[in-house]
């Protein structure tokens, strides 16, 4: 679904709760590196619980296969 979104909408933004999206518990590996080569972190909380991160076509290429 995350890949299939990411190519039907070419800019995006992803608002995270860092604790969840740093344990595989509820993130998977495989995810957090997929995103990891694909999006930037472009806001973080001052309080380190909350990051945002943005995906452009222009930065990222299409490639999110």
């Amino acid at each position: 679904e995350l890949k299939k979104t990411m190519r039907d909408h070419p800019n995006g933004w992803l608002l995270v709760d860092n604790y969840r999206f740093g344990n595989s518990v509820y993130v998977p590996d495989d995810v957090r590196h997929y995103l990891g080569q694909r999006v930037a972190k472009v806001f973080e909380s001052r309080n380190r619980t909350v990051s945002a991160y943005q995906w452009t076509e222009n930065s990222y290429g299409s490639g999110t296969n």
